[in-house]
């Protein structure tokens, strides 16, 4: 057993993953705040997705693939020459992941297949023939992809009762020969939630109106 690498993720600058899903990079910067007494603080790291900048992050993804590309232990030596790649799956390998640091030197990590057992995944590093066996939640983010990375919500669910309520909703389209519109119901006479004020003005019925409000809410 031992140590391929050690650095610390705040030590990444640069990621390109290629996996069966395709590839990305990672732009990593970690700011730090100097004091009036000159004392330096670490802030939290920033990850951009290189041509999704405009996309929110789900919390924690690029910070799980630094983590991978930060410190690496493997348990055993599988394969000191690299024996038939084939059988530890680096004919075509499941990822390959390079990682630039802030001194400027860099490291790759190919990932090859699970081991029997969940005794581990198989991987190499460098440019060696080696074969090294890890823990698999050491290498597992670098099987993610873009979809993984990226925040797919549309909008957000309703967070409590006071901000559940739409003001209008308004449905038309090819499955609507006439467009439908409901508002609020603030006519005591009746228990419904929503009231129709297209085509015509009528109370809404509630297990429908529910099931439209439902829907626009919390999308991903």
């Amino acid at each position: 057993y031992g140590t391929l690498m050690e650095y610390i993720p705040a030590e990444v600058t640069h990621i390109k993953v290629e996996n069966t899903g395709g590839s990305y990079e990672i732009k990593s910067v970690t700011p730090t705040k100097t004091d009036e007494n000159g004392n330096v603080t670490t802030e939290a790291t920033q990850y951009t997705l290189i041509g999704f900048e405009d996309f929110e992050l789900q919390p924690g993804q690029a910070d799980s693939v630094a983590n991978n590309l930060s410190s690496i232990d493997f348990t055993s030596v599988a394969s000191v020459d690299g024996g038939n790649p084939a059988d530890f799956g680096f004919d075509k390998p499941r990822s390959t992941a390079t990682v630039t640091y802030s001194d400027d030197t860099k490291a790759i990590v190919i990932v090859g297949n699970d081991a029997a057992g969940g005794a581990g995944t198989y991987i190499k590093f460098g440019s060696s023939d080696a074969i090294y066996l890890c823990p698999t939640e050491s290498v597992h983010a670098l099987l993610l992809t873009v979809n993984d990375l990226i925040a797919r919500d549309v909008n957000h669910a309703p967070e409590s009762t006071e901000n559940s309520y739409v003001q209008s909703v308004t449905l038309s389209g090819t499955l609507y020969p006439q467009t439908i519109e409901f508002v609020p119901n603030t006519d005591t006479t009746s228990s419904a939630s929503y009231k129709l004020t297209k085509p015509s003005t009528l109370f809404a019925n509630e297990s429908n109106t529910s099931k439209v409000t439902g829907a626009i809410r919390g999308l991903y």
